[in-house]
């Protein structure tokens, strides 16, 4: 009972809320966007308009949290717990926590859902899993924005001039590379912030405690994704690219900003305490995110769920089902050697 103490007082229960939370979010808003897998007719379903409303509301800071989080969790343990390592360790033990399991579930991932045998091709097989087969590409791109963020660490290359240049590079079009480079710009900045704002935590949160700033937040937010959708492409195609993703930017980061000021208000409340139940969901949050995909493509395009259910129901049914398989499937994945390496 004492070691569960001490190992809760080591915990960043507002990463522990998040975190759960913005899987949570994920899984939900797949079960709803992936609905276009479905085919009837040779036709592909098409999301009814108020689920895809729904789903602009809710997809706009997501998968930028998760990478806020690594970035975050990584300035903790190397400023306040000095847990740094040299470089080859850190590249080893990143590799061994990402890429290892891209590399096991990609081929899989690809032979089920992407493999066709008219087209199949060695070269692009092999770029497709190296670069991660469906959700998996999070895991590479992930991975080079750890061997960034540790590199800033060691120059000490915290700067407002570091933000500005991530930020404009979120901004910049990108050839579609392998290996999770693509992506790599627009996450990396996000990784920055994390890093960042553990630095100057007390100073952001002296800003963004009071009930009238977060509302301000929420409020700012919502307006970004009504701007988002009135967005009117044909002036330019880098111009179209560079306003959208800045649009993009500053809605992300404003709903990161939101979403931390209100946890960390909640878990950092007199007299709190941790549910157990959260802090078990984070711990189960990796296999959750590797499974769910599985899952959810599989209802999706290989059994009769939108013929039972219709466009109205589908997508609840494909999130109740996926979200409870999930964590059925990594409770029990965990219970083993193998699970623990891979997802643990």
């Amino acid at each position: 009972m004492q070691e569960t103490k001490t190992l809760k007082k080591k915990l960043l229960y507002e990463v522990s809320y998040i975190r759960p939370f913005v899987i949570f979010l994920l899984v939900f808003i797949h079960s709803f966007s992936h609905i276009k897998y479905i085919e009837i007719d040779s036709h592909n379903v098409e999301l009814l308009s108020v689920y895809q409303w729904m789903i602009d509301f809710i997809r706009g800071f997501r998968i930028e949290t998760i990478a806020f989080v690594a970035g975050y969790v990584f300035s903790y343990q190397t400023n306040d717990l000095n847990k740094r390592s040299s470089f080859w360790s850190f590249v080893k033990k990143k590799n061994l926590r990402l890429i290892v399991p891209m590399l096991f579930f990609s081929p899989i991932y690809y032979f089920i859902f992407i493999y066709k045998a008219e087209t199949f091709s060695f070269d692009t097989f092999i770029i497709e899993v190296l670069s991660g087969s469906g959700h998996l590409w999070f895991l590479p791109m992930l991975f080079w924005c750890f061997l960034f963020i540790w590199i800033i660490d060691y120059y000490k290359l915290v700067s407002a001039w570091m933000f500005l240049i991530l930020a404009i590079l979120t901004l910049i079009p990108v050839f579609d590379l392998p290996l999770g480079f693509s992506r790599l710009p627009q996450f990396l900045f996000y990784v920055y912030s994390g890093y960042c704002l553990w630095i100057n935590k007390q100073r952001l949160l002296n800003c963004t405690q009071s009930n009238g700033v977060i509302v301000i937040l929420v409020i700012g937010y919502i307006a970004l994704v009504f701007l988002e959708n009135l967005f009117i492409t044909g002036w330019n195609l880098y111009l179209d690219f560079i306003w959208r993703h800045s649009i993009i930017l500053v809605k992300a980061c404003i709903g990161i900003l939101a979403l931390y000021s209100i946890v960390y208000r909640y878990t950092n409340r007199q007299g709190f305490q941790p549910s157990e139940m959260v802090i078990a969901a984070s711990g189960i949050c990796y296999g959750v995110y590797v499974f769910h995909q599985f899952i959810l493509k599989f209802l999706y395009t290989y059994t009769n769920i939108y013929v039972i259910f219709g466009d109205v129901l589908t997508p609840w049914v494909g999130f109740t089902i996926t979200l409870f398989l999930s964590i059925v499937l990594t409770k029990i994945v965990l219970k083993t050697n193998f699970g623990r390496f891979f997802i643990g």
